[in-house]
């Protein structure tokens, strides 16, 4: 079985939600930039405090700092052994939490993808049925887009029915003249052939 690992993470600070892994056997925490762990805290000294590895634990101690190390709300004199849940604060304004990080075995073996076989895919749900009364909203009958083309559109009037009843009138007028004039012309001569002596008779 592994040796648990741990971390500190910053709950309040210059950067909330930043994690240091304690991998090192002693670390030093401080504001400068030689420190493993560098706070950049106003509150936070050069060299604040330092983390011993004894065993399994971890062992927090004050470096002398100016606004002093404390764990739970009490200011360390001394050599503090952490516990998981451990709330650390430098100065006023940094706060870290004490934490164990879970360690997965797998997680740096990778394993082959495995087709896993699938059932036929499950039936669709029944429909229930419309309830008493419904009444389906009526579908609209006014085409749209390209439907338009498909429906038989009313024949175009035709501009030519004027001319058409036009020239039947004056075929019909053309006849009555004719014949108006044949009827005459027979009957003259009907009359004369009668009485010869109407005026106008050869």
């Amino acid at each position: 079985m592994p040796a648990p690992s741990f971390q500190l993470s910053m709950r309040t600070g210059p950067a909330p939600g930043k994690v240091f892994t304690l991998e090192q056997d002693e670390i030093i925490i401080g504001r400068d930039i030689s420190n493993d762990f560098i706070i950049n805290d106003v509150e936070v000294s050069r060299r604040h405090a330092r983390l011993t590895r004894q065993g399994t634990q971890f062992v927090l101690e004050d470096l002398g700092s100016t606004n002093g190390t404390f764990v739970n709300g009490q200011r360390l004199a001394g050599p503090h052994v952490l516990r998981i849940g451990d709330v650390i604060l430098l100065g006023e304004n940094v706060t870290l939490v004490f934490e164990e990080t879970s360690y997965d075995p797998n997680a740096t073996v990778a394993s082959p993808a495995v087709a896993v076989p699938q059932g036929p895919p499950p039936p669709p749900p029944p429909v229930s049925p419309p309830p008493q009364g419904y009444v389906p909203p009526a579908a609209s009958s006014a085409p749209t887009g390209d439907l338009e083309n498909k429906f038989p559109q009313p024949p175009e009037k035709s501009s030519k029915v004027p001319c058409l009843a036009i020239g039947c009138v004056s075929v019909i007028l053309l006849c009555v003249v004719v014949v108006g004039a044949l009827w005459y012309i027979d009957s003259h001569y009907l009359w004369c052939t009668v009485a010869p002596f109407i005026p106008g008779c050869p």
